[in-house]
């Protein structure tokens, strides 16, 4: 379909061949490396031209198919001329300066400065590569490869997987920008679904979804924490709301590695008791979320305003559900299809060896290494799903002398979990309605305040007095 010219040179020869539409291999002079030339595109079948575009589009098919493989082979440099002016030239990229500066030049300088770089690897599968965190999103999907084994793939498994993990972070309208390489098995998935070969067919796309939900969140959930607390001065932090999620049919057990800093009082219940008066059903609930502050405080513009803390809230609503489905008996669970390990001595090994029944009726499940002092959670109730699963170990090992008591353990166990930041007004808005269906109002409220005129005069009033106390004085 058209005039083609391949030219090559390996390593160990001293010259190179020539191939072409109508003649045989012939030798002769080149570099080492390979050079394709396509001309008269589609001379021969003059009947397929009309199914040609205009020659822009045809060139930006042309660009973007170079690009991938620009994208997906580092150690091969490309020299390109498009036509009479499009030039393109890559040397090799052997490190992580070079392979980013290839970056910019195919995807720009703004997608590096706002990407993150990702290193995710389980048994044989190994996931790296570089995500635009939560402010790098773009209005269209131009920046979002994705390689296998270095062949581009753009599967329904991978793009759920992309597309649950950024929902929280993107603004309605907005897409995701990312370059990823997974290396797997060659035996663990099937290549020719389709003629393209960019659909792929997984033996266990569980697990395939597990490990690069997990992978994204574990990169992003930090950087918007670590945004959290460079905007704390701010009064600006107000949440877009968002459409619904994606849905999900087969549930995926996710380690999300949190930072969020939890203070623990032992032998104290999770909620104090303050001396202000709750207020009615009809006042303080069915009000929707009008703001979200910091990830984190919820505001409900009212005739006087509330503002809700929605980390207590969260632990209280998810101690309630644990509670109650123990109780009922109705305690689901999902396994760890990503399972990390952690250390463990010999003491606490054998103290949650006798906790065994316990735990199970909990919902956990464990394998415990002996040689390697070791302890891997393979199952953990649903509920706690959203932890991470090193917070879930580790507490669970410090919370031992509490599995005498199921509610005793649950209530100490979730207290002392790192809470995961709110990731929009939706998500806070189905927290606060759920409060609402549990009628939580029976419970201390340590997380509600009520902003009337006196609470927050005496807020400035402080500050005044503080200044006041610190000035120095005129004499001086």
């Amino acid at each position: 379909v058209s005039q083609l010219t391949i030219t090559s040179r390996q390593n160990q020869q001293e010259y190179g061949w020539q191939y072409s539409n109508d003649t045989r291999p012939t030798p002769c002079q080149h570099p080492i490396g390979t050079t394709v030339m396509v001309q008269d595109l589609f001379f021969n079948v003059p009947a397929r031209r009309r199914f040609l575009r205009s020659d822009k589009t045809e060139l930006q098919h042309i660009t973007t198919t170079l690009h991938r493989l620009m994208l997906s082979q580092f150690d091969i440099a490309f020299t390109c001329q498009l036509g009479n002016h499009q030039r393109i030239s890559l040397p090799i990229a052997t490190n992580q300066a070079e392979k980013q500066q290839r970056i910019v030049k195919l995807c720009g300088r703004t997608f590096i400065k706002q990407s993150l770089y990702i290193e995710q690897q389980y048994q044989h599968y190994h996931l790296t590569g570089w995500l635009a965190n939560h402010e790098g999103h773009r209005p269209n999907t131009d920046i979002q490869f994705f390689f296998i084994n270095g062949r581009i793939i753009r599967d329904k498994v991978i793009q759920h997987a992309i597309r649950q993990a950024y929902f929280p972070f993107l603004p309605e309208g907005r897409h995701a920008a990312y370059i990823l390489f997974l290396t797997m098995p060659f035996d663990a998935l099937d290549i020719n679904v389709h003629p393209t070969k960019h659909e792929a067919r997984f033996h266990q796309p569980r697990l395939i979804h597990a490990l690069i939900h997990r992978a994204i969140d574990e990169a992003l959930s930090p950087a918007i924490a670590v945004s959290t607390a460079n905007d704390k001065d701010s009064n600006n932090d107000v949440q877009t709301p968002l459409t619904n999620p994606p849905s999900v049919k087969d549930s995926y057990s996710i380690d999300k590695q949190q930072t969020i800093p939890t203070t623990i009082l032992d032998g104290h219940p999770i909620y104090q008791a303050n001396n202000q008066t709750i207020p009615s059903s009809k006042q303080q609930y069915y009000q929707p979320i009008h703001q979200l502050l910091h990830h984190r405080f919820a505001l409900i513009n009212d005739d006087t305003p509330q503002l809700i803390d929605l980390y207590p809230l969260n632990r209280c609503l998810i101690v309630s559900r644990f509670k109650q489905a123990i109780s009922n008996n109705a305690l689901s669970t999902r396994p760890i299809l990503v399972p990390i390990t952690i250390d463990i001595d010999t003491e606490h090994a054998k103290t949650l060896e006798t906790y065994q029944a316990q735990l199970s009726s909990l919902g956990f499940a464990y394998r415990y290494n002996a040689h390697q002092s070791t302890m891997t959670i393979t199952q953990i109730p649903s509920l706690l799903a959203p932890y991470a699963l090193k917070s879930l170990a580790s507490e669970l090992i410090n919370h031992h002398q509490h599995l005498d008591c199921a509610d005793n353990f649950i209530t100490h166990f979730i207290t002392a979990l790192p809470q995961p930041p709110i990731r929009g007004l939706e998500q806070a808005n189905q927290l606060w309605q759920d409060s609402q269906q549990l009628k939580l109002d029976n419970l201390h409220q340590a997380w509600w305040q009520e902003l009337d005129i006196e609470r927050l005069s005496a807020l400035f009033t402080q500050n005044d007095k503080s200044s006041h106390h610190h000035s120095p004085s005129s004499n001086t």
